[in-house]
This record gives C-alpha cells, sequence and structure tokens, in this order.
C-alpha cells in the first residue's frame, strides 16, 4: 500500500500541519523574546547599578513576550 500524501509517514505535510521549519523558527523567536529584555535589562542594571532589578524586570518582559509569540504562532493550528 501506497502512503498517501499528508498522512504523516512518508508524503508532504498535510495543510495546516507545523513543520520542522516552523518550530525552528518558533524556538528562535522564543529565545530572542527572552533574551533580548534580558540583555537590556542587564545594561540598564550595569548603568544604573542596580543589579538584578533591571535584569528581573527584562526577564518578566521576555517571559511575556515568549508567551504571546508561542500563542500568536500556534494561534492558527488551534
Amino acid at each position: 500500500m501506497v502512503p498517501e500524501q499528508g498522512d504523516g509517514q512518508g508524503g508532504r505535510p498535510r495543510p495546516g500541519s507545523l513543520t520542522g521549519t516552523d518550530l525552528i523558527g518558533l524556538g528562535v523567536a522564543i529565545a530572542a523574546a527572552l533574551a533580548v529584555p534580558a540583555a537590556i535589562g542587564v545594561g540598564v542594571d550595569a548603568l544604573s547599578h542596580s543589579s538584578p532589578i533591571g535584569f528581573v524586570i527584562g526577564l518578566a518582559v521576555g517571559i511575556v513576550a515568549a508567551c504571546a509569540t508561542a500563542f500568536m504562532q500556534f494561534r492558527r493550528y488551534l
């Protein structure tokens, strides 16, 4: 028996399904959403000598941004 296209067993991906490229892109977007605000917070801490306050605030902003990014990416598949 020949597998049909889109069955996930060697055929093309089903329309509307996640591919490896989609997942890699999502991982990069989440990593950037976490890392950029945290790095900005570290920079603010270095300038204002208020260590860990800026980092913690940046990390909190990054967590919210990462959740929003993941939700927006997965919303089309829900």
